[in-house]
C-alpha cells in the first residue's frame, strides 16, 4: 500500500449525470491536495495543492437545483491548469464552502 493511500480523505465525490454517479471521474481532497482521477482503461490523476487555489466559483443550472448538483470552478496559481472544473458534484454550495 502506498503512503498516500493511508492519508485521510476529507471529501470525495464523482461526476454525476443528473443525480446518478455513473462516470469514471472521481474528485477527492487528501493530504492538502485536490485530486482529479479520470478514466476507465487509461487513468489520469491530476492534483493541485490547496494553498494554490485563489478563487472558487459555483455554477448551478435549474436541473442542478432540482437534483442538488452543480459545477465548482477553481482558479489556481498552477501553471499547467490555472482553471479546474469539478463537474456535476452533489451539494455544490457545501463543497464550495469546504
Amino acid at each position: 500500500m502506498a503512503a498516500h493511500e493511508n492519508q485521510k480523505i476529507l471529501w470525495k465525490d464523482r461526476k454525476h449525470i443528473m443525480w446518478f454517479p455513473w462516470s469514471f471521474t472521481k474528485y477527492y481532497i487528501q493530504n492538502d491536495r485536490l485530486m482529479l482521477e479520470s478514466g476507465l482503461f487509461h487513468t489520469t490523476l491530476d492534483e493541485t495543492l490547496l494553498y494554490r487555489i485563489v478563487d472558487i466559483t459555483m455554477h448551478q443550472s435549474l436541473a442542478g437545483k432540482l437534483f442538488n448538483t452543480g459545477d465548482i470552478i477553481i482558479k489556481s496559481k498552477a501553471d499547467s491548469t490555472p482553471e479546474i472544473t469539478l463537474h456535476n458534484i452533489v451539494n455544490p454550495k457545501r463543497i464550495r464552502n469546504l
